[in-house]
């Protein structure tokens, strides 16, 4: 599972300020080449304390982030075999992305723990049907997010690398 990071950097408008800014990137990635801005999953409110954890009052998420993160569902969730497997199930309806940080997975799920949903049709995901849920939050009293599959996962790894524009560092058994 991938890890969450914060990186203190320099405000480019005002360089002798710094914000805490929180990505997926590994440190020996984004201390080689930076952040890009839609890597960055969101920002902290103040600068945090060493050994602090980040709350949900103190982040803020990134909009070019959740973006990103809604585009790799919409894009490659049809192609993962869990999903497949949960419209052949389904059969007519909607499958809904559920946030794997849901304590309810089985019961009822926050709001804020439904990342979005896909049109099904005869058991099959309806391709460009994908709607995000606006009222997902990248961050709750639960954690950050957790996408409920590796395969979801990777698919966002690799998102993130080519955003920063470096190849994809991760051992492979990390993919």
């Amino acid at each position: 599972m991938a890890q969450f990071n914060v990186y203190r950097v320099r405000l480019p408008e005002r360089p002798e300020e710094f914000v805490d800014v929180v990505s997926l990137l590994p440190p020996e990635v984004c201390g080689n080449h930076g952040l890009a801005g839609e890597v960055i999953a969101g920002f902290c409110t103040r600068l945090m304390q060493q050994g602090e954890k980040i709350s949900a009052e103190t982040f803020r998420p990134n909009r070019p982030f959740i973006d990103l993160l809604h585009e790799v569902i919409a894009n490659a969730a049809p192609a993962d075999p869990a999903l497949q497997a949960a419209a052949r199930q389904q059969q007519t309806g909607w499958v809904y992305i559920l946030d794997a940080r849901t304590p309810t997975p089985q019961g009822t799920v926050p709001p804020h723990d439904i990342m979005g949903a896909f049109e099904v049709r005869n058991g099959a995901i309806v391709a460009g049907s994908y709607s995000a849920n606006q009222k997902h939050r990248l961050f709750s009293d639960d954690g950050f997010f957790k996408l409920p599959d590796e395969f979801l996962q990777d698919a966002l790894m690799k998102r993130i690398f080519s955003a920063a524009g470096v190849p994809d560092s991760r051992p492979a058994s990390g993919r």
